[in-house]
This record gives C-alpha cells, structure tokens and sequence, in this order.
C-alpha cells in the first residue's frame, strides 16, 4: 500500500520481513520514505521502532522526522545515510549485531565502511561516554 503525504510516498509493511523487502528493493532508486507503523497501545502490530531502524541500517538508511497520522499510526520518514552523517552508539551497536548475524546488506556495509574511513563512525564517541571537551 503507497500513498503520498506532502510530496513522499508513504510504505505501510505488513510486519518486519514486508519492510526489509522494501528495501532491498527500492533502497537504490528511492530516497526518501515515509514509514507507517501501529502505536504500542493501538493494539495492532506491524513494525516495531528498534525493526525498522535495523532493517533501515542493513541498507545504509536511517530514521529521521516523526510525524503522527491518526489515532492509532504514526509516521517515521527514512532516508539514505548521507557520508557525512554522525553515528549514535545505539545505532553503531545495531550495525555490529548485525554485521555478525551476517544481516547487513553490500549497501549497509559500504557506508559503515566509509563512516569509519571518514571519522563520522567515531564522532559522537565522546558526548555518548558523557565526556566533557
């Protein structure tokens, strides 16, 4: 199901598996994606957060802007990770979970590669220790 909010399409996964196909099929020639994804106390289910920025990462994309869009779903807009981007702990933790399970994709690999060639994979090093300069 893809409808348009603002000028992005919107992707509704069916569950975690439906929103990884997505990707791995539309991570090359689409840049920009609004997920939609059940509250916790609708009571419905389909992606959870910590889901769909795993799948995301395994693709080089990252979340960005939430936005509600009804009582019961709210929306989370996913893009490419631009080279430059900065990486949290909670999301360097992710990547190498998943690069052992051996779920990250050539696209996902290359820009922790280039991340860490670049110094932004270490950038947030110290303000995520709580380290003053």
């Amino acid at each position: 199901m893809a409808r348009k909010i603002d000028t992005f399409a919107c992707f509704e996964p069916h569950d975690r598996d439906d929103w990884g196909t997505w990707l791995a099929n539309n991570h090359l020639e689409c840049n920009v994606v609004w997920l939609v994804y059940y509250k916790k106390k609708s009571g419905h289910r389909n992606v959870l957060y910590d889901e769909a920025v795993e799948e995301a990462l395994c693709f080089g994309w990252i979340d960005s802007l939430p936005r509600a869009l009804d009582r019961e779903r709210s929306l989370l807009l996913f893009t490419p990770r631009k080279d430059k981007s900065v990486w949290s702990e909670a999301n360097k933790n992710r990547v190498e979970r998943l690069l052992t399970e051996g779920s990250m994709a050539e696209a996902g690999i290359r820009k922790v590669e280039n991340a860490k060639r670049n110094g932004s994979w270490d950038a947030l090093n110290r303000s995520d220790r709580l380290e003053l300069p």
